[in-house]
């Protein structure tokens, strides 16, 4: 059976900070990092919460997180989808199957870019989630790497400990 590290990311920007990364300037932050191991039906639950620093930067490519050698994590992410998302008319998404409709929502899903940590008003959602898969080879073993990402407002943080 193989290890799975699932690693989530807790990341919380003021509004400068989610503006100039939209208008392409790098931004560096502390975040918390959660990584919690499972291997043949065990866990290393509960996780424990990691401050790690984290850079925030712009690709023309796909959304990626990496490890970086100095101990930190590089985000990298489009500032508009790659992809652009075209809604299905209703009358057409309700004649498909539930089979069909899975197939063309795995085939058309929304992709993410720097646009969604805009405000609303600006045609943003004012967060981000996305979870990036891949795996790693050490001594032999494969193991799968699970990030799971969310970017919110620092106000949405600084409202839950008032």
């Amino acid at each position: 059976m193989a290890t799975t590290l699932a690693i989530s990311h807790n990341l919380f920007l003021n509004y400068q900070q989610r503006y100039d990364w939209y208008n392409g300037k790098e931004v560096e932050l502390i975040g918390v990092s959660l990584p919690v191991w499972f291997s043949e039906g065990n866990s290393s639950e509960p996780g424990h919460e990691v401050f790690v620093k984290y850079k925030l930067l712009t690709t023309e490519d796909k959304t990626l997180i990496q490890h970086n050698k100095d101990c930190f994590y590089e985000i990298y992410m489009p500032k508009r989808p790659p992809k652009p998302y075209t809604k299905l008319p209703e009358e057409i998404w309700n004649s498909l199957t539930p089979a069909e409709q899975e197939a063309w929502y795995i085939e058309n899903e929304p992709t993410q870019s720097i646009t969604n940590i805009l405000d609303i008003k600006d045609g943003g959602s004012e967060w981000l989630a996305f979870r990036q898969y891949g795996k790693v080879r050490k001594d032999k073993s494969t193991l799968n790497v699970v990030h799971f990402v969310e970017i919110k407002p620092i106000e949405q943080l600084l409202a839950s400990i008032n």
